[in-house]
């Protein structure tokens, strides 16, 4: 949890840093009344409109140009280096007009380039003022603008104070991507090895936040700095949809299995889905005002945050470890949405620098839900490296004999099918072991066996097993077989003497040897070489019987 402790501190440092920077502006937005006029309507235009109407919230009536005015009652006074600061919005046109206490308008526009050429980290940007008179009212205009964004954030702040913030945001957001950044490349490595899907949907997420804050933060002009603003805005749109859509599919599969209900996991997918569709109605919808554009962006990501919120509640209700790690990376995500939500509603007023809480809890999310990724994928691993030594165990037990421990009929004919064929292939049965168990109980019998299959599994490439009883098959690779055979069978009377004390007499073997030609089966094979084991018992026991030069080939 160290690591943790670490993105907390950071993140309350970045807060108390923004803090006195939010004490120096002045905010306007609150006492702003709204207006709508043509696109060529001035601001006289807008404040006869206000006269009939009286103060309208900002974005809410329709028109091409969009107003934000403010009177005050006693005039106020600005350093020269003030700036009116506000946060970006597609528009065609952005302008002031000023108007002091001696009388005097000074009225300016820009095009949207002024957002790159004076951007601030999270999404603002700033206009210069130039007015050194007592000012007795300022009012804001946009053009073709989708959302009061630009209007319901201005604020007055020293020129200082800005370019502070664009320094340090600029290293802080560098920081955060770079945060968000990493998780995406071990998550990738996880996903070379662990096929899961959250793996998947978590680097979707996290790509998506990604682009989000590099987009926010100003750093994707850097990259693209030919990137218009409305393309601008559509990436902040889609990326921001398409991290929360992501996120909830991603709950979907991180949580266990047992841990959301069949009907929650359908509303995580249901909300998925909701916010790609809220998406395309922001992209494509026609609204009459801007103001219906926020209330679909807010009200319609606010469904997927409650069920978001309800989904992770139930996994913890039911004990999921995993969602303990969700609960604690999306915490700040969640409050922070629920702040702006609150705001949005005009439930009640917060500084601006509320809102740029939001991006580091994406940073803060990435990072944790990453540290649970990453547990998950250590249990998973865990459990699967479990269930294939067990499988590996059952199918080593499959072909093994249980008294021996050496291969068994089937692994023996697996071997001679599918691995490189044998030079030979010997049967070996112990002479007179039935008297063996007779005269010293089959325990002793049993440990004859043992030993009998150590010391004919004891020689190198060539592989041993047992066919059953008594009788081992030999599958033999070296270049003089016949010798390596013989040295084998009278390896089983040297050990068994040395290994079971108290026979009455030594332990022999008799052994049929065959060199079977390439198409000859496993059957046929030992077929042959059993007709040469009974010659060798025939003989006397004790001995090796190989096939005579002129008949070594076995047919199929």
């Amino acid at each position: 949890m160290g690591e943790l402790r670490v993105i907390v501190a950071a993140v309350l440092a970045v807060l108390l840093f923004m803090a006195p920077a939010a004490r120096a502006e002045l905010a306007l937005a609150d006492s702003g009344c709204g207006a709508a006029t043509g696109r060529d309507g001035d601001a006289d235009a807008a404040l006869a409109q206000i006269d009939r109407n009286g103060c309208s919230g900002l974005g809410t009536m329709p028109g091409e140009r969009q107003w934000m005015i403010v009177s005050f009652p006693d005039a106020i006074e600005l350093s020269q280096s003030s700036l009116l600061r506000t946060k970006i919005a597609h528009f065609t046109r952005i302008g002031v007009r000023i108007d002091t206490a001696d009388g005097r308008s000074v009225t300016r526009s820009w095009d949207p380039s002024i957002t790159q050429h004076n951007r601030l980290p999270t999404s603002l940007f700033t206009l210069p003022l130039d007015v050194t008179a007592p000012i007795q009212r300022i009012a804001v205009f946009v053009d073709d603008t989708q959302s009061a964004d630009a209007l319901s954030n201005v604020a007055i702040v020293p020129a200082e104070d800005a370019a502070a913030r664009r320094t340090t945001g600029a290293l802080l957001f560098a920081l955060l991507c770079g945060l968000i950044a990493v998780p995406i490349l071990y998550n990738l490595a996880f996903l070379a090895v662990l096929r899961e899907r959250f793996l998947v949907w978590h680097i979707a997420m996290a790509g998506s936040i990604l682009v989000y804050a590099a987009t926010a933060s100003g750093l994707m002009l850097e990259l693209f700095p030919a990137l218009s603003l409305r393309a601008r805005m559509e990436v902040l749109h889609w990326s921001f949809g398409a991290s929360i859509s992501a996120g909830a599919v991603f709950l979907t599969c991180y949580v266990e299995r047992s841990s959301l209900s069949p009907r929650m996991l359908f509303l995580l997918r249901a909300a998925a889905a909701w916010a790609i569709l809220v998406n395309l109605a922001l992209s494509f919808a026609p609204l009459s005002t801007p103001a219906d554009f926020d209330l679909l962006h807010d009200a319609g990501l606010g469904v997927v945050m409650l069920v978001t919120i309800a989904a992770i509640t139930q996994a913890l209700r039911r004990g999921s470890r995993a969602a303990i790690f969700v609960a604690a990376g999306w915490s700040i995500i969640i409050l922070s949405l629920l702040d702006r939500l609150a705001r949005a509603f005009g439930f009640y007023d917060a500084p601006l620098f509320f809102n740029d809480v939001l991006y580091f809890g994406l940073a803060f999310e990435t990072v944790v839900t990453a540290l649970g990724v990453a547990g998950r994928f250590l249990a998973i691993r865990r459990e699967r490296d479990r269930a294939c030594e067990h499988a590996e165990t059952m199918e080593r037990l499959a072909e093994t004999d249980p008294l021996t421990g050496i291969l068994n009929r089937r692994a023996l004919q697996r071997h001679y099918e599918q691995g490189a064929p044998p030079i030979a292939v010997a049967l070996v049965d112990l002479d007179h072991f039935k008297g063996i168990n007779d005269a010293h109980g089959h325990d002793v019998g049993d440990r004859v066996l043992r030993i009998a299959a150590q010391a004919l599994d004891g020689s190198g490439a060539n592989i041993a097993g047992r066919m059953g009883g008594e009788e081992f098959v030999l599958l033999l690779y070296g270049s003089r077989p016949e010798r390596t055979a013989e040295q084998l069978r009278q390896a089983i009377t040297a050990r068994v003497a040395r290994h079971v004390p108290g026979l009455d007499r030594p332990v022999t073997a008799s052994m049929g040897l065959v060199r079977p030609s390439p198409e000859a089966d496993f059957e046929a094979v030992c077929a042959a070489a059993d007709r040469l084991l009974y010659a060798a018992k025939a003989d006397g026991r004790n001995r090796l019987v190989g096939a005579p030069p002129s008949a070594l080939g076995v047919a199929a």
